[in-house]
């Protein structure tokens, strides 16, 4: 049974659809990209004919590559409409029928139906995730050619791509888009630090919520605490290094408890600001729904 494509999965701004034409031209191939949400028309059979006609060979080539964007909207569950249902249906038939190689990408794989994923069709699963800081430090690299033709150390490159905690292959973008509009100019490292400052990951930008700008300094009569959360939770995530030498796994987490009007807020905040990490504050008494 020959596998038919598959299906590269990752948040929006990952590199799914640069990886998947990277891909298609490495193969030396024919190749075709679609987007498929403007396969849909108001005209009755119109989206229909439009992805039979994606699914044509192109110069009746034996095989070729098909690049299908956003496949989700195609074969996803969000709606239960008659196209829809109409449009998956014809998706599978051409799935199985073509001589194409064909790579779906989505940011919403859980909605994509097992059909699509089965065996014989779009069956491999890649799922793409955020760059580490070694890895954002190379995208970094290779996008400031294109802002600036000052050089730029690779110390200062990977100090930036350290502070750009969680930021996707677009946030960088965005990163060195915001410093050379600021700079108009060949940009620097100083100028990266200033702009990572004021820009959040995309991949956070449903979870931010203001955090008071408190440090470990601003809080008083609570130094063996402050100990203690350093030695916890601060240790372990800056100097990581120390854990591996002694091949000891760093704690998980930590439970803050106490009265109300003990700190327990305030510790917290200035604990993610001594961190200078990406935060994902939480008010728990907001998660319960008052409707069963």
């Amino acid at each position: 049974m020959r596998v038919a494509g598959a299906i590269l999965s990752g948040i929006p701004g990952c590199g799914k659809t640069k990886l998947a034409s990277a891909f298609a031209r490495s193969t030396g191939l024919p190749h075709r990209i679609i987007h498929c949400p403007d396969l849909f028309f108001s005209d009755h059979g119109k989206s229909e004919s439009q992805l039979i006609e994606c699914f044509a060979s192109p110069e009746g080539a034996k095989m070729w590559v098909l690049v299908l964007e956003d496949i989700d909207v195609l074969a996803g569950t969000r709606r239960l409409d008659a196209v829809e249902a109409r449009m998956l249906s014809l998706l599978l038939d051409c799935i199985d029928t073509t001589e194409a190689f064909v790579v779906g990408t989505t940011n919403m794989l859980t909605i994509v139906p097992e059909e699509i994923r089965r065996p014989g069709r779009l069956e491999t699963v890649v799922d793409l995730h955020l760059p580490d800081a070694a890895s954002r430090a190379a995208v970094l690299k290779i996008m400031l050619r294109k802002f600036s033709k000052l050089a730029t150390a690779d110390d200062d490159i990977l100090r930036i791509a350290q502070k750009a905690h969680g930021f996707s292959a677009a946030d960088l973008q965005s990163l060195c888009m915001h410093a050379f509009i600021d700079r108009q100019d060949d940009i620097t490292a100083d100028d990266l630090v200033r702009a990572v400052k004021t820009i959040s990951p995309s991949a956070l930008s449903s979870f931010q919520s203001k955090i008071p700008h408190v440090m470990f300094s601003d809080i008083f009569g609570m130094d063996s605490t402050i100990d203690r959360i350093r030695a916890l939770v601060l240790e372990p995530i800056q100097s990581p290094e120390r854990y591996r030498e002694m091949y000891v796994g760093p704690p998980r987490g930590a439970l803050v408890h106490g009265p109300p009007g003990s700190g327990k807020t305030m510790l917290c905040c200035a604990m993610a600001n001594e961190l200078a990490v990406n935060t994902i504050w939480v008010d728990a008494s907001q998660i319960r729904s008052m409707i069963v």
